[in-house]
């Protein structure tokens, strides 16, 4: 006579432990959310807490906490005002900057573990990188270390032979710029550019700006510089990964070599490439080859995986062209290839559609020790294509296109007051808007399905994704009285 109920029971505990609430809070005056950050090494979320400075749109934060996946919360600042955070690529160091750097103040600090460095001072070039940080944007030079431009010892930067962090990688020689966290000591040390003549053979695309390369950190004893060397006919491509220390001496160096024969490389905007505007109007345009690809770190194996898309004509940098499909090649440690998967998406109206690849983004993760591919545009046709790989083989587990409706009374983005917004409208899922994850989440996830269902609001609900290797992270508000962080275990 027991036995249904002790297995409602059973499931009913299966069916809770699946998904876990982080935080649940209501909105209080003068310490509100504002910004939130997903951290991946320690699969935490970070939420910034405060209030808005007048009637201006600028932040006046507060108070800092993490959250693990299991509702853990930790507390890493509080008492005290800056304009927001940014952490480093060991996740044990976060930036402060100055709340009143928008009215003239020009100083910072860290906080390494828990213990605060001494005020800093902005150069120029540093007040420039951090307002483009705080734009949220990383395209303002293709050399930096982007937002991950520091570790738990360093600033650290690259710059020409006048101190100059605009490199023109032709015909300036390159130099690591540190500065020591907590001694304030800078010095600025010459590093051995990676080979030129390679990214530069008869029979490579020629460049229509500047050579372009990525650094990025490691961790805090090692950084990395990343280029290129494409095929004039577009048909394969090296990946080159020069490491050195941060004493600059070069120690290692792998290379990662794509080939497609039958098909021909294209162009996408993957995130991390430079993207800025052009002369003669204010049409988006890439500022170097390195869109062509990229590349994700598997941090517990060394795999690497390098990932791009593929059509069937060859074009020139910003010229307009047609997609067809996308690859991922697997390499491992040592850079030698495991497997390639090559994927084809037959999809006439819309995305194999000839435009701008600028426009067109592509994105690679893990996913529940899976693989996660996605492309789309938001600029011409909503949709977005999904692929979920298997990490061993390559082959294709599951697929779809998910096609929405944008939320037309917040198409401009522009209401930056808001904790976060969304913008794609999904069928069946009335008075809610999500981001790109989120579509997929919901199609490949029925729990996430059947939560978001399960919500009945009159108000409009905006719900940020984030889809991780170990779950997925569900944020949801209404931007006006209360947030909720829900996470749903892979």
């Amino acid at each position: 006579m027991k036995k249904p109920l002790f297995y409602f029971v059973l499931l009913s505990s299966i069916y809770m432990n699946a998904q876990t609430t982080i935080v649940e809070e209501k909105f209080e005056k003068d310490n509100i959310p504002m910004r939130y950050h997903y951290l991946p090494i320690s699969d935490k979320i970070v939420i910034e807490k405060g209030a808005y400075a007048s009637m201006s749109i600028n932040r006046r934060i507060s108070n800092i906490s993490s959250y693990d996946s299991n509702g853990k919360k930790e507390i890493l600042a509080d008492n005290f005002e800056t304009a927001g955070s940014i952490f480093s690529i060991t996740e044990n160091t976060f930036k402060l900057v100055d709340f009143t750097k928008f009215s003239g103040a020009k100083t910072y600090k860290y906080v390494v573990n828990g213990k605060q460095t001494p005020t800093l001072n902005f150069s120029d070039d540093e007040e420039d990188r951090n307002y483009h940080n705080f734009k949220g944007s990383i395209f303002n030079h293709n050399y930096t270390f982007g937002n991950q431009f520091f570790n738990d010892k360093y600033e650290l930067d690259i710059v020409d032979e006048k101190d100059k962090n605009k490199v023109v990688y032709e015909k300036d020689e390159l130099y690591l710029k540190i500065l020591n966290l907590f001694s304030k000591d800078k010095k600025i040390i010459p590093i051995q550019k990676p080979d030129i003549n390679r990214l530069l053979g008869e029979e490579s695309v020629k460049p229509e700006e500047s050579l372009g390369f990525v650094a990025n950190l490691i961790d805090n004893d090692k950084f990395e510089i990343i280029t290129k060397s494409i095929s004039k006919d577009y048909k394969s491509t090296i990946l080159f990964r020069t490491f050195y220390n941060t004493d600059g001496k070069k120690i290692d160096e792998k290379n990662y070599s794509i080939s497609l024969p039958l098909d021909y490389l294209i162009y996408s905007n993957t995130g991390k490439v430079c993207i800025g505007r052009s002369r003669t109007n204010e049409m988006a345009r890439f500022k170097s080859d390195m869109g062509i690809n990229d590349l994700l770190e598997d941090k517990k194996t060394g795999d690497v995986y390098i990932y791009g898309l593929f059509g069937n004509k060859a074009e020139k940098l910003n010229d307009m062209n047609t997609p067809s499909g996308y690859y991922v090649f697997k390499f491992d440690k040592t850079g030698k290839k495991i497997w390639e998967s090559i994927n084809k998406i037959d999809d006439v109206k819309e995305f194999n559609h000839k435009f701008y690849l600028v426009g067109l983004f592509s994105k690679f993760s893990m996913y529940n020790d899976n693989l996660l591919f996605q492309t789309g545009t938001d600029n011409t046709f909503d949709y977005v294509h999904y692929g979920l790989l298997d990490k061993n083989t390559g082959k294709i587990l599951n697929k779809n296109k998910i096609s929405y409706k944008e939320d037309k009374i917040y198409t401009l983005k522009g209401d930056y007051r808001a904790f976060f917004l969304s913008f794609y409208e999904y069928e069946g899922y009335k008075k809610k808007v999500f981001d790109n994850d989120g579509l997929i989440a919901i199609d490949t996830n029925k729990k996430v399905a059947d939560y978001l269902k399960n919500i009945d609001s009159k108000k409009k609900l905006f719900f940020n994704t984030i889809i991780s290797e170990k779950g997925i992270w569900l944020l949801e508000s209404d931007n006006e009285e209360y947030y909720k962080v829900t996470f749903f275990k892979a």
